[in-house]
């Protein structure tokens, strides 16, 4: 139930099914060209594809759990993030002026483990919060600010697919994303949990 562990094996299998699925592509448009002769060349869909995910599932030749994280790296292939984000409206937040004490208030009333933080108005995002810092922090010195702890976030565009912010986000370590319309305003949030 490890949200980590899950993000970790979904990118794992999402880059195997690549690989996976070009044999049967290959074999697909041989058995094509063999009882269609003289047509064009066929490849295979994305839903002969997920038939064929079915199928190997079926046959017990992968796990339900990889299976169906094989079937989301489909599904999210061609699906913007904004369809996913959290929208700006339910965005919560902390400015980077307020006070150091509103932290472990903030993370003790929503259960978050991050926390976006704006200098001022959200659209002036200035990076995130990660709780575990904030406590480590806490331990060494009592009193720091909450532009000490502050970490830089990385900016989405809202036009970005799915599985291109996935690959990005887990390639430079990042849980959470913010993103942004073509006009330079924050519309949402994004994180690995909600690609899973």
């Amino acid at each position: 139930n490890n949200p980590e562990k899950l993000a970790m094996r979904f990118a794992k299998f999402y880059l195997w099914m690549e690989s996976l699925v070009w044999p049967f592509s290959w074999w697909f448009m041989k058995l094509t060209a063999s009882v269609n002769k003289g047509e064009e060349k066929k490849v295979m869909t994305e839903e002969e594809l997920f038939y064929l995910v079915e199928d190997i599932g079926s046959a017990g030749n992968i796990e339900n759990e990889e299976k169906i994280l094989i079937e989301a790296a489909m599904k999210f292939d061609d699906v913007p993030i904004s369809e996913i984000m959290v929208p700006r409206e339910d965005i919560v937040y902390v400015n980077a002026n307020d006070s150091i004490d509103k932290i472990p208030e903030f993370f003790a009333d929503t259960g978050f483990s991050r926390i976006l933080v704006c200098d001022g108005p959200l659209d002036n995002v200035s990076g995130i919060v990660y709780v575990k810092e904030y406590y480590l922090l806490k331990q060494k010195q009592k009193s720091f600010s909450i532009k000490n702890i502050v970490r830089p976030v990385e900016m989405l565009p809202e036009s970005m697919m799915i599985s291109v912010a996935f690959d990005k986000m887990q390639k430079n370590r990042n849980h959470l994303s913010v993103v942004m319309s073509d006009d330079g305003k924050v519309i949402g949030l994004i994180t690995i949990e909600d690609m899973t």
